[in-house]
């Protein structure tokens, strides 16, 4: 009886342990908004909106296929799946901004990705050239993001800017006189992101690296453009 037992209670702690958040992909339904390391594995994080359906290639076909017959993809169907051109506003990992991304997802995602509305898309798989969306990803309208704290949690981890975002640990201050702004954008009128004195050398240097050879790190605004910059230092965050 104590043999039976046994087995039957190692069996059942096998088939939850398979079950638990844990041992799942990346994509499931595990993600939470402070998850940090989820975030930081997360190789796309686009913010834009959805401007119009496609048509999938054959190659594309094949590849939606290939996917689908993967593990854990059972109760998915090439017919539920649909495929969108997005413009990307803000490239927060994996993009770069004004560019457009096919992405593919489920039909049923239209209610929460409205088409034309201001949304974030966080994708950790690429099949070609089309981005994959999860639906137990944490892509959501961007006024949910803000309002759930994810737009906080990607400022913090990621940074604040364009181009060249600062992240927390670079707009770490004591009083205002540590914090001053910088240009994060390749070309264009950038009115400023805060950032601690004593990182400025190094973002400048990254940007030069990232704008390769463009003005982004010699543009400049007209006075009427921007607001003077009074840098605050609030709970040791620049701001």
């Amino acid at each position: 009886m104590f043999g039976f037992r046994h087995v039957f209670f190692a069996v059942l702690f096998a088939f939850i342990t398979v079950l638990s958040p844990g041992s799942v992909r990346a994509d499931t339904c595990g993600a939470t908004i402070s998850d940090i390391e989820h975030i930081q594995q997360t190789p796309f994080i686009l913010q834009g909106y959805i401007d119009k359906a496609l048509e999938m290639s054959d190659e594309e076909r094949a590849q939606a296929e290939k996917f689908l017959s993967e593990p854990g993809h059972e109760e998915m169907h090439l017919s539920s799946l649909k495929l969108y051109e997005f413009k990307i506003t803000n490239a927060w990992k994996g993009g770069k901004i004004g560019s457009r991304v096919r992405m593919l997802m489920e039909k049923k995602q239209e209610k929460t990705l409205n088409k034309g509305a201001d949304v974030l898309i966080m994708s950790s798989e690429q099949l070609g050239d089309m981005i994959w969306v999860s639906p137990c990803s944490l892509s959501k309208s961007v006024k949910e993001s803000r309002d759930n704290g994810l737009i906080d949690t990607l400022n913090e981890v990621i940074g604040i800017g364009y181009d060249v975002k600062v992240p927390g640990s670079d707009r770490l201050c004591r009083t205002a006189a540590d914090c001053t702004a910088v240009t994060t954008h390749c070309g264009e009128c950038d009115c400023g992101a805060p950032i601690s004195v004593g990182a400025v050398r190094k973002h400048m240097k990254k940007l030069a690296e990232t704008c390769s050879g463009s003005e982004g790190n010699t543009a400049s605004c007209e006075p009427h453009q921007c607001e003077p910059y009074l840098p605050m230092c609030i709970e040791a965050q620049c701001y």
